[in-house]
């Protein structure tokens, strides 16, 4: 199985851009230890959240969801590439796992 709970999973830099932010997410697991680089559109952020989380605490949450989705039955839909890009856009992550908007609207 790849992705499982025992990643660990944490977001060390959030960067300010035009129409949103660059965070750093910090992965370590079995395999061992990856960065990725996550943009995080504003539009995006208040859809999940409501603008009510930081930016790099959803973040964190979208790539766990996203590891989590990996090695789940419960998500047979998902096409989560693995190992996940060095860097990829958040919204992107929709297309990979269709489950992810309820998942993140919902759990907090």
């Amino acid at each position: 199985m790849h992705g499982t709970s025992s990643s660990r999973v944490e977001c060390t830099a959030v960067r300010e851009t035009a129409g949103g932010w660059l965070c750093t997410v910090s992965v370590s697991d079995a395999q061992g230890q990856r960065e990725h680089e996550v943009r995080l559109a504003w539009c995006d952020h208040d859809y999940w959240s409501g603008g009510a989380q930081a930016p790099g605490d959803l973040t964190q949450r979208l790539v766990k969801l996203l590891i989590e989705a990996r090695g789940s039955t419960l998500h047979v839909d998902s096409a989560v590439p693995w190992p996940l890009p060095a860097k990829f856009d958040a919204a992107k992550a929709r297309r990979w796992c269709p489950s992810l908007d309820d998942d993140l609207r919902h759990a907090g």
